[in-house]
């Protein structure tokens, strides 16, 4: 069986290695283990993540921590399945387990408690996915590691996992969410997102924060911002055209929200990417 080892996917000094893989549909992965622990959750998609020999189903909300002497892979039903994961050495878990104290009686940690069937609410896959894409860019030190850990921890055990099942988005939500990943719905930016929906901006507004945690506008602009990160980071587009192809006419507007978001302007974010990156 093949045992992967962090070495081989982190660079010497990192604290984590932050990896995407769209697998296609009928694919399945190899078993494996590895030298590190890892925590992943499915952004799209759905299939069966095989535990030590035990199949579970998975869906978009999926999530499991998974430790290094766990043997695991996937399979894809239909089209696609997207997985997103954080790799980490034992050092940064063990920190994570020991501050529970009390609650790690939950097993936080343990498949037992949380496995490959939890299903997160639909506004901590959302961030979730924002966390990822600022993990997948920024420096990978130990700080950055360990605050993305600590908050996922408190959000789990504040959600107990798996009483939002059943609760998820209606169809006419979350296809419009999702739709959000395209260039088209992103230039149209907040008017467009109300036409997908197709009912008032009032139902619309209501469902967004109960389903998603966020208004409407702060959505459309999460999804925007993301973009404009990637493309800052793996493009040499001005950020002047970056801004206009996610929606933004107005540069100024652009640069506040985005330095509110990633805590530096544009062009510093970039900078630091591809510091990163290459």
């Amino acid at each position: 069986m093949e045992r992967l080892k962090f070495r081989s996917f982190a660079r010497p000094g990192e604290a984590y290695h932050a990896g995407a893989d769209v697998m296609e549909g009928g694919r399945a992965s190899r078993v494996h283990r590895h030298d590190f622990h890892e925590v992943f959750w499915v952004s799209n998609g759905s299939g069966v993540h095989r535990l030590n020999g035990k199949p579970h189903e998975i869906r978009r909300g999926s999530l499991a921590f998974i430790r290094p002497e766990d043997a695991h892979n996937f399979q894809v039903r239909g089209e696609s399945m997207w997985i997103r994961n954080i790799a980490f050495r034992a050092g940064s878990a063990a920190m994570i387990l020991e501050s529970l104290g009390d609650a790690g009686s939950t097993g936080i940690f343990d498949r037992k408690s949380l496995g490959a069937s939890t299903v997160v609410s639909p506004a901590l896959l959302v961030r979730l996915d924002a966390a990822f894409d600022r993990l997948a860019v920024l420096p990978r030190r130990a700080v950055v590691l360990h605050a993305f850990l600590f908050d996922l921890v408190d959000r789990l055990l504040s959600e107990h996992p798996g009483r939002n099942e059943g609760q998820s988005a209606p169809a006419w939500l979350s296809d419009a969410a999702e739709s959000l990943s395209s260039p088209g719905p992103l230039e149209s930016g907040l008017a467009g997102f109300y036409r997908r929906c197709g009912r008032c901006q009032e139902h619309v507004a209501r469902a967004c924060r109960k389903h998603y945690g966020c208004s409407p506008s702060d959505l459309v602009n999460r999804h925007r911002l993301q973009k404009a990160a990637s493309l800052l980071a793996t493009t040499e587009e001005s950020i002047l055209g970056i801004a206009m192809d996610c929606g933004w006419n107005n540069l100024g507007h652009f640069y506040n929200l985005f330095k509110r978001a990633y805590q530096m302007p544009p062009r510093q974010f970039r900078q630091m990417a591809r510091r990163t990156l290459r």
